[in-house]
């Protein structure tokens, strides 16, 4: 309750209610090697735990690709104040076996025909509508490059890629 008096000993009295809305300081794992912020519309920057919080350079985005075992957190500001979330511990995420795992599809976008190319031996490829309808499987043996052919049809399609030590999945734009 604010009060003002003038110089003639007139007063007024006003109420003024303040709220204070907390910063969401939650982080989701949207993936083996990707943490998101669950607040949105802020300032963000990530920060290495194992390391006193010393801040990851160039990692300021509302989501973060863990490149390391470790432990990291999230510091969320809005230009006032600032909140930092838990950390999140990552023990093994299969960094090693995305490495190890690696695969490449191009062209992306394409406009028919796609070549994948795995550091691994290539097991299968299921290619999936939009909406993951199954639509072809493939079979491989001793296979480490092939080529494809999307459907005739423009749209996106999705890829999932087995080789000898994992999966990957693909989102492919055919512009045919």
């Amino acid at each position: 309750t604010w009060t003002y008096t003038d110089g003639n000993g007139n007063s007024s009295t006003q109420n003024q209610s303040v709220e204070i809305s907390p910063i969401d300081n939650g982080v989701t794992q949207i993936d083996p090697i990707t943490l998101t912020a669950d607040a949105t519309g802020y300032s963000y920057q990530w920060v290495d735990c194992d390391n006193k919080n010393a801040i990851i350079p160039e990692a300021n985005s509302q989501t973060f690709t863990v490149t390391s075992i470790g432990s990291y957190a999230v510091e969320v500001s809005n230009g006032t104040c600032s909140v930092i979330s838990n950390c999140t511990e990552f023990i093994t995420v299969g960094i090693l076996e995305i490495a190890q795992n690696f695969v490449e599809v191009y062209p992306n976008p394409t406009s028919g025909d796609i070549t994948v190319i795995s550091k691994k031996e290539l097991k299968s490829i299921e290619l999936m509508s939009s909406l993951g309808q199954i639509i072809k499987r493939y079979s491989f043996s001793n296979e480490f490059e092939v080529k494809l052919s999307l459907p005739l049809e423009s749209g996106i399609y999705f890829i999932r890629i087995e080789t000898e030590t994992g999966l990957m999945h693909f989102k492919i734009l055919n512009s045919n």
